[in-house]
């Protein structure tokens, strides 16, 4: 399930499942593992948000808004 570039899962890996998990826990599982795969991505994603460096402090304007300095 995490391979999605190969397309999905094959008829005969879900028939073998079903060997083993009710229908309700295949369910279950496949949640997991979305689950599981997306928490293993986001750091992925934030990796630009480790350099993030904060603006300067904000002021005043003249006329009245507050903005970056």
């Amino acid at each position: 399930m995490t391979k999605v570039f190969d397309g999905h899962v094959p008829d005969e890996v879900y028939e073998h499942a079903r060997q083993y998990f009710a229908e309700k826990e295949l369910v279950d599982l496949t949640l997991a593992v979305i689950t599981i795969n997306g928490w293993n991505r986001l750091p992925l994603a934030a990796e630009p948000c480790r350099t993030y460096q904060p603006a300067g402090p904000r002021k005043e304007r003249n006329d009245g808004h507050t903005g970056l300095v």
